[in-house]
């Protein structure tokens, strides 16, 4: 969590306040493919409230 601060510093010295914008990491791949990502977006597009659902955390495979 500290890292963030000097990391927006560096990024905004470097390149102004559009540096703020965060772009994909490029050195991981992403853990959720096509699928994955539009079943998230179904979820958070139905208003459900995980803890009042029973969930109190969201895996992959529960997508």
């Amino acid at each position: 969590m500290l890292q963030i601060f000097p990391d927006w510093s560096l990024k905004l010295a470097a390149h102004g306040p559009d540096g703020l914008i965060d772009g994909k990491a490029s050195d991981q791949a992403s853990l959720l493919n096509t699928a994955h990502r539009a079943a998230w977006v179904a979820v958070f597009e139905s208003d459900l409230i995980p803890a009042v659902q029973g969930a109190v955390r969201w895996r992959i495979i529960d997508l």
